[in-house]
C-alpha cells in the first residue's frame, strides 16, 4: 500500500477512519468481555488516550496503539519502517508505484473480525507487556542478522497457552493476516516475473517465510530465490 500517497487524500482518509468507527449505537464496550474492556481502558488512559475519544472505535484500533507503545518502548518508530523509507526514496527518484493491496482492503479485513478474534488479538497486547517488549527486541535483532532460518522460527511459533476455542481463532487470523494473502502477492510477483517487468518488490517479512510464505512459492513455482 502506498501509505504516502493514502496520508494525502483526504477523501480516502476520512472513509477509512469512518471504517474503524462504531455507528450502530454500541461502543467498544459492548463488543468486548468486561474484564478485558476494563484492562483495556486502563492501558489506553496510561497512554494518555481519553475515553470519549476513542470508546467508539474498533478493538483494532487499541490493539494498534498498544502494539505502537510496546514498538516504542523498544527505540523503534513506525515512521522509520522499511516500506515508508523505500516508498520515500521512490518518490524521489520518480519511480511507479504498483501497490498489491488498497489500503480499503486491509482496513476492512481489519474491522472485518468476529468479536471474539479481536478481543483475543487485544487481549494478547495486552498481557505480558514486559514479556512483549523482550519478544519484540528479539525478534527485530534476529531480523537483522539475515539468519532466514532464524526469523522464520520466530515468526511462525505459534503461542501453546491457547484454549481450543482460542486455537480456532488464533488459526483464523494466521489464514486470514498472512496465508490468504500470501498466494494473492505471489501471484502478483509471478505475473511480474513473466511480464519482464524490472521491479523492487516489497512486502512485509512475515509474508516471506514458512511453507506458505513468497519464498516457498515462487520456489514451488520454479524460480530461483537468492539471499543477498
Amino acid at each position: 500500500v502506498d501509505v504516502l500517497a493514502m496520508e494525502q487524500d483526504l477523501a480516502l482518509m476520512t472513509e477509512l477512519s469512518q471504517m474503524l468507527i462504531y455507528t450502530d449505537g454500541t461502543t467498544i464496550a459492548d463488543h468486548l468481555p468486561a474484564d478485558l474492556y476494563e484492562k483495556a481502558r486502563d492501558a489506553m488512559a496510561e497512554l494518555g488516550y481519553g475515553m470519549a475519544t476513542i470508546e467508539y472505535m474498533h478493538p483494532s484500533v487499541w490493539t494498534s496503539a498498544l502494539d505502537a507503545a510496546t514498538a516504542e518502548a523498544c527505540g523503534l518508530e513506525s515512521d522509520g519502517g522499511v516500506d515508508r523509507h523505500l516508498l520515500k526514496k521512490a518518490y524521489d527518484d520518480g519511480k511507479e508505484i504498483y501497490e498489491l493491496e488498497s489500503a480499503k482492503m486491509q482496513y476492512e479485513m481489519l474491522v472485518g473480525f468476529s468479536d471474539e478474534l479481536s478481543a483475543l488479538l487485544l487481549r494478547s497486547s495486552l498481557e505480558d507487556r514486559k514479556g512483549q517488549i523482550e519478544a519484540m527486541e528479539t525478534l527485530y535483532a534476529t531480523y537483522r542478522s539475515g539468519d532466514f532460518a532464524a526469523f522464520s522460527a520466530c515468526i511462525t511459533e505459534e503461542p501453546t497457552d491457547l484454549t481450543e476455542e482460542e486455537q480456532l481463532l488464533y488459526d483464523e487470523y494466521v489464514k486470514t493476516m498472512v496465508d490468504d494473502r500470501n498466494v494473492n502477492m505471489a501471484e502478483q510477483a509471478l505475473e511480474l516475473l513473466v511480464s519482464g517487468e524490472v521491479c523492487f518488490y516489497v512486502v512485509g517479512a512475515a509474508h516471506m517465510v514458512g511453507e506458505n510464505g513468497l519464498v516457498a512459492a515462487l520456489e514451488s513455482a520454479g524460480c530461483t530465490v537468492e539471499q543477498r
